[in-house]
């Protein structure tokens, strides 16, 4: 296959779509020699409007399309990845410098794997909701509907395994995609959506536009996108994150790392060892679950560092399509920079000791090679908590040994949970009750027990604190790209509501009422047990009652009452009827209980409490009890009773 790759272009209705407003372009570069490949032409505005309007215009036919009918489709689309397999990962090598013998096996393979899971899933009911029986004569049913237009921004290190992570459960459950790669390694999109087409996949269905962090801010807030699914560093993430919310867009959010690995005092060291390279140098280090934080027992120190020195001479830099070449460059100059800059800070001023490594490129590289943005890997060792090189993401190929005292695990868990970050975390042992104790207590949302990095369709992966919003794969990752719809359906025939035709009993109170009409509160007289319940009130009428019978604000009272009697009216209310009313109906729950204890303040107290919110020691002040006795409240209220009324502890009726 050529080194030179055509140039690229915005892709939308089924297309390339070279344009002339394209405000410039980028150049991709062979990262294991700093040759270009091809022009990337930066997406314009009214690029990235016309791909939205694309995926819009196709969205209503692709959502009303029986699930299995989509997944078929997609099922066509992961025969042709597996069919180009080789192919498409001499792309993803030539995009982003991994060697052959990782992108032939890995990237474009759990690509596939995620496609196929999510074609199979919502053609086999993932799609389906739940009903239940309400009541005899009401039942509720869900539905999973799409989304619409959704945004999915790659990132660097897995070009085309992350676009098939976000376009996979996102077509799938029947949203159409405007998805981003990043500028550093953008030559995969254009074969995916490609395929995708191929597949049968409609036009507008899945879109492509190219840029740096501009275009994805434009696409981010675009009023038409629906959901933003982003994967990078925790610093964008949250720009990402931020600028969506504004939208109350949802959001997919799978960030950066800080990953401990803890080797428990009984682990075979050969084995920790393994672990804790694939943790570090798979990929060159530039994987967001990297286990850079290895955590080894005192008295194992001497012992893992001298097996870790023997087996580093298996990371074999070199051509990337030499199948013996399990070690590329880094992704770009500015990347290997800013590696380049920890290592030195880690050796010139964390004072690590550098165990092997360096900022020196590979020896024994071939020439041709020697232009590429190469680094070795690294390893520090007698590292403590406070160094930069343990605290930052470095994002390449550089391991940091710490020591904890095996006699207390309970150390080594604390110290790796002392980080804002939570992507993974993973243990290393022979006890597999201690396995599970120790991961239990580690604060990540992807873990792994004697191994490290695999990530298959099936488990939902997400972060913990600043790692990530949400998870992908799985299960769960299906339930992200879809919202839910909730049906009440009444059978009974009838529907129940306040708005009915009152009853006899209602108007039979009201014609004994100087008042009437709809705003009427209650009887004059105190109800029977015949008659309806007391009235209620709106909170502004309570409160209304409360400020002038406690506070004694200033209200309207009536014709030839003292300004120290309790008011006639109130926001349209009698008070002397509400009261009068609310005391001969607890009374008359007395008289029925037989009750002849006498009563006081206390007894009143939940009467007021609940009705107009005066306190039981509100109740007691004597300003209060004297202006129920002016008014002869308690009296009216207590004479339906006769002789058998209760009294006040002073001798007064009550």
């Amino acid at each position: 296959m050529s080194s030179r790759e055509a140039d690229r272009h915005t892709f939308y209705s089924g297309e390339p779509q070279p344009s002339r407003d394209s405000p410039g372009h980028i150049d991709s570069v062979d990262p294991s020699t700093g040759t270009p490949v091809c022009k990337v032409h930066t997406s314009s505005h009214q690029s990235i409007d016309a791909a939205v309007k694309s995926a819009e215009e196709a969205f209503p036919s692709w959502s009303s399309k029986p699930p299995v009918e989509r997944a078929r489709i997609l099922q066509k689309a992961v025969a042709l990845l597996r069919e180009r397999n080789d192919d498409l990962a001499r792309i993803e090598t030539l995009d982003t410098g991994k060697p052959f013998s990782e992108t032939s096996t890995v990237d474009i393979v759990t690509g596939a794997d995620v496609l196929e899971y999510f074609a199979n899933l919502v053609a086999s009911g993932g799609l389906n909701g739940e009903s239940f029986k309400l009541r005899p004569s009401a039942m509720v049913y869900t539905s999973k509907e799409p989304l619409g237009v959704c945004a999915g921004i790659g990132a660097w290190n897995y070009p085309m395994q992350i676009a098939l992570w976000k376009s996979a459960p996102c077509l799938a459950a029947g949203n159409c995609m405007v998805y981003k790669p990043s500028e550093f390694t953008p030559l995969h999109a254009e074969y995916l959506a490609g395929l995708y087409r191929e597949a049968g996949l409609p036009d507008g269905v899945f879109n492509v536009v190219y840029g740096a962090g501009d275009v994805g801010a434009y696409l981010t807030t675009h009023p038409a996108i629906a959901k933003v699914s982003f994967t990078g560093q925790v610093s964008t993430g949250k720009k990402v994150a931020g600028a969506a919310a504004g939208g109350m867009k949802y959001v997919t959010m799978e960030l950066g790392g800080k990953s401990p690995l803890i080797v428990l005092p009984d682990a075979r060291v050969d084995q920790a060892v393994d672990v804790a390279m694939l943790a570090n140098f798979f990929s060159t280090g530039q994987v967001c679950t990297n286990g850079t934080r290895v955590f080894v027992p005192r008295a194992m120190k001497a012992e893992f560092e001298r097996v870790l020195l023997d087996k580093i001479q298996y990371v074999r830099p070199g051509d990337l399509f030499d199948p013996a070449t399990n070690f590329g460059p880094l992704n770009s100059a500015a990347h290997r920079e800013k590696v380049l800059g920890y290592i030195r800070r880690g050796r010139n001023e964390d004072k690590a000791t550098l165990l092997c490594g360096g900022p020196e490129p590979p020896a024994d590289l071939p020439e041709r090679l020697r232009s590429g943005y190469w680094v070795r890997p690294t390893v520090f060792t007698d590292c403590t908590d406070d160094m930069v090189v343990v605290k930052e993401e470095i994002f390449g190929p550089v391991m940091c040994i710490l020591t904890y005292d095996g006699s207390s695990v309970d150390e080594a868990v604390a110290r790796a949970n002392a980080t804002d970050v939570g992507l993974a975390a993973g243990v290393v042992g022979r006890d597999v009750d201690l396995c599970h104790t120790v991961v239990a207590r580690l604060e990540a949302g992807i873990t792994w027990v004697n191994t490290w990095g695999e990530s298959p369709a099936e488990m939902a992966v997400g972060g913990w604190k600043q790692s990530g919003v949400g998870v992908e794969n799985g299960r769960r990752g299906l339930e992200a790209w879809v919202r839910n719809k909730s049906t009440l359906v009444e059978m009974g025939g009838s529907v129940p509501t306040v708005f009915a035709k009152l009853s006899e009993s209602y108007y039979t109170a009201c014609a004994t009422s100087p008042r009437t009409g709809p705003l009427n509160r209650g009887p004059s007289v105190p109800p029977t047990s015949s008659t309806s319940a007391a009235p209620t009130f709106t909170p502004d009428e309570a409160a209304g009652v409360r400020s002038a019978v406690v506070d004694n604000a200033s209200v309207e009272s009536g014709e030839g009452r003292p300004e120290n009697y309790l008011p006639v009216d109130v926001h349209g209310l009698r008070v002397g009827e509400v009261i009068q009313s609310s005391l001969a109906n607890f009374f008359e729950k007395r008289r029925a209980s037989r009750d002849a204890r006498p009563c006081g303040p206390h007894d009143m107290a939940p009467i007021f409490e609940a009705v107009f919110g005066i306190s039981k020691e509100e109740l007691c002040d004597e300003r209060f009890l004297s202006r129920l006795r002016r008014q002869g409240l308690p009296r009216a209220a207590t004479g339906i009773f006769g002789r058998e009324s209760p009294t006040w502890k002073g001798g007064e009726t009550r």
